[in-house]
């Protein structure tokens, strides 16, 4: 364990209008499930691929919904929902490790927490993978060790959800982790680690060292965040899905951390933190985001 002090994190009030990016479901032919006005519960299906349904945008709160936007070729750009009520939870759903897991994961809507390569976007569940790699590590290398801003229980949640994502490729899971081991040693059967030491952080690197991924044997990457809310959901916790993000303000080189919900709109962030202006987020949750808002991936 380190024995540093733990770095301050800021936690973003749940805005009342939280908005789902088309890019958090890259690739899909979509078939919307709601229509404006519907009220709608956490982790309920918003939209999903035509052929696909495994490829699926989900409500990450309970909400009405108030606008279903679409660009160019029919794809989403954006579903905006107001919380009604002010209720953060999703249903429980029994996660245990075994065959059954991944339908279990579509059905409850944390699926597309696993992306794959090649090509990118939501993995296949019926396409075994060729390694699993549990990325350990904040995009920005100013950012601090993943092991100094676990708290207790998000430790344990992500023990048990790295047991689970261990079951999904057993003997070809690792965890890439910088500095100490973000799990303190835990047992966990069929997992690998590796520390990245002054390593490539790019999980694209990492799967061409741990690959390489074939369209027939992809590899599927799951953030070290996602392995902590399976966790969390396995033990009976219901919150909301949460990003934990690297934020600088113009002018300056320190970083600062942000915890919000997925769906959390940048402009709430950026009032959060510095109500003159001046923000910029990096990391990938906050890449690609034509709806502006933290997004899943």
């Amino acid at each position: 364990m380190s024995t540093f002090a733990p770095p301050e994190i800021i936690d973003i009030a749940p805005p009342s209008e939280v908005v789902i990016a088309g890019d958090d479901a890259r690739r899909m032919r979509p078939e919307v499930m709601v229509e404006v006005g519907q009220i709608v519960q956490a982790f309920q299906c918003l939209a999903a691929d035509k052929s696909r349904p495994w490829r699926a945008l989900y409500a990450p709160v309970a909400g009405r919904i108030d606008a279903v936007e679409r660009g160019a070729g029919r794809r989403i750009d954006r579903i905006a929902l107001t919380r009604v009520p002010l209720d953060l939870t999703g249903p429980s759903v029994g996660l245990t490790v075994g065959p059954d897991l991944p339908r279990r994961m579509v059905q409850s809507g944390l699926w597309p927490m696993v992306t794959a390569r090649p090509y990118g976007g939501i993995a296949d569940p019926a396409v075994a993978p060729r390694h699993l790699i549990v990325k350990g590590w904040l995009s920005d290398p100013r950012a601090p060790q993943i092991d100094r801003v676990l708290s207790d229980g998000d430790r344990r949640g992500l023990v048990d959800g790295l047991r689970l994502l261990a079951g999904l490729a057993p003997t070809a899971t690792t965890l890439v982790h910088d500095g100490a081991d973000p799990t303190q040693g835990a047992s966990i059967d069929g997992l690998g680690r590796r520390n990245m030491g002054r390593g490539p952080r790019s999980s694209g690197a990492w799967v061409d060292r741990l690959g390489p991924a074939q369209s027939d044997a992809p590899v599927w990457i799951v953030d070290w965040q996602d392995a902590v809310q399976l966790g969390l959901r396995a033990q009976g916790h219901s919150a909301a899905l949460t990003r934990l993000l690297t934020v600088a303000t113009d002018g300056t080189k320190d970083i600062r951390l942000v915890r919000c919900i997925v769906g959390t709109p940048l402009s709430a962030v950026s009032e959060a933190i510095a109500p003159a202006g001046g923000v910029v987020l990096i990391g990938e949750p906050a890449r690609r985001h034509s709806a502006l808002s933290i997004g899943r991936h």
